[in-house]
C-alpha cells in the first residue's frame, strides 16, 4: 500500500528519548497508522485513533491497532474528554503519544485545520511534570495522491476504494520530523499555538517552495 518508506531527520526524535513528548503528523493516507510504528522501529509509543477506526468491522480495528499501542478517541464534539485525560497522564510520565491533529484522514493529500488537543495536551502534561514537555512536528509526504473526487466518497468505501487503487498511487512516503517544540515555546493562546504548530508541520513538506 505505501512502498519505499525514507526517514529524514531522525536526529530530532532522538533528542526526545526519554523526555515527554506528542509526535503530531498530518494525515493524508489510511496506512498512516502504520506508517509511524514502522519509522519509530523499537520506540514504544501510545497512538491516539478515532473511535470509528477501532470499531471497524465490529472490532477488528482494535484487533489490528490495539496491539500497535492505540486507544481510541471519540471525535464527537464534547466527548474527547476522557481520550484527553489519558493522553496527558501518559505524557507526563515521560511517555510519548503520537496523534493527528487533523483528527481524520484526509486522502487528497490538503492538511486541513488543527485541533487544539495536542498544544492542550502538551500544556498541561508539563505543568504536571514540573519540566519541558515537547511536540515533534512531524509531515508525511507520499509519492501520489487522488484528486478532490475521492473526498466525495463517503468512508469505509472512500478508504477501500484508495486501497483498490494502490498500484497508481503508491509512490512511497518521506517521513521528515522537525525540531522539538518546547512547551514554553507555544504562544499562551490555544488557537494561536495550534495554528503556530500547523505551520511548523507544513514547512517540513520536501516538496514545499
Amino acid at each position: 500500500q505505501v512502498g519505499r518508506v525514507k526517514v529524514i531527520g531522525q536526529e530530532n526524535l532522538a533528542k526526545l528519548d526519554g523526555k515527554g513528548h506528542l509526535i503530531t503528523p498530518n494525515h493524508p493516507h489510511f496506512a498512516d497508522v502504520a506508517v509511524m510504528p514502522y519509522v519509530l522501529g523499537k520506540r514504544r509509543a501510545r497512538y491516539m485513533a478515532a473511535r470509528g477506526v477501532m470499531t471497524f468491522g465490529k472490532g477488528l480495528g482494535a484487533i489490528l491497532f490495539g496491539p500497535m499501542g492505540a486507544f481510541a478517541v471519540d471525535l464527537t464534539k464534547g466527548k474527547g474528554g476522557p481520550a484527553k485525560e489519558v493522553s496527558i497522564d501518559l505524557v507526563s510520565q515521560r511517555g510519548r503519544l503520537v496523534m493527528f491533529p487533523e483528527a481524520w484522514a484526509y486522502l487528497d493529500g490538503v492538511t486541513r485545520k488543527f485541533k487544539k488537543g495536542a498544544v492542550q495536551i502538551t500544556r498541561e502534561a508539563s505543568q504536571n511534570l514540573g519540566e519541558e514537555v515537547y511536540i515533534l512536528p512531524t509531515f508525511l509526504r507520499y509519492g501520489k495522491y487522488p484528486g478532490a473526487w475521492i473526498l466525495k466518497v463517503q468512508p469505509p468505501l472512500e478508504y477501500f476504494l484508495f486501497m483498490l487503487l494502490f498500484p497508481i498511487y503508491r509512490r512511497g512516503v518521506t517521513v521528515v520530523y522537525g525540531e522539538p517544540i518546547p512547551a514554553s515555546a507555544l504562544p499562551e493562546d490555544d488557537a494561536e499555538a495550534t495554528e503556530f504548530l500547523r505551520n511548523a508541520v507544513l514547512k517540513l513538506d520536501p516538496l514545499r517552495k
